[in-house]
């Protein structure tokens, strides 16, 4: 019984701490890609409302798309699998966005 206890605890502390990581990660570099969209990609105030609007309208298509994928095939390890490796993917390509960015703003300054 106590294992039980201690493997959900356990569950929840690393859940827990994977979506404050994955929040603050996302949140941090959002705010960097309205610069990086206005500086490096010459887009003006609109454009890049634009631009931030298509993602929230992905994100609420998408994500219902996603749980009817999870349901369907359960929670299954390969989906999150295949998550964990596209975002590993796309990463080099965010940061090094990222800090290209913070040197254009840096050298500006």
């Amino acid at each position: 019984m106590t294992t039980t206890i201690q493997s959900t605890r356990s569950a929840y502390i690393k859940l827990s701490l994977f979506v404050f990581l994955f929040t603050f990660t996302w949140a941090a570099s959002f705010g960097l890609y309205a610069i990086w969209l206005g500086d490096k990609a010459g887009l003006d105030a609109v454009d890049i409302g634009t631009v931030f609007a298509v993602n929230g309208v992905f994100a609420v298509v998408i994500k219902p798309v996603y749980g009817y994928i999870m349901d369907k095939i359960g929670m299954k390890k390969h989906l999150l699998y295949f998550v964990c490796i596209v975002s590993a993917l796309m990463a080099p390509s965010i940061s090094g966005s990222i800090c290209r960015c913070c040197k254009a703003t840096l050298s500006a300054a």
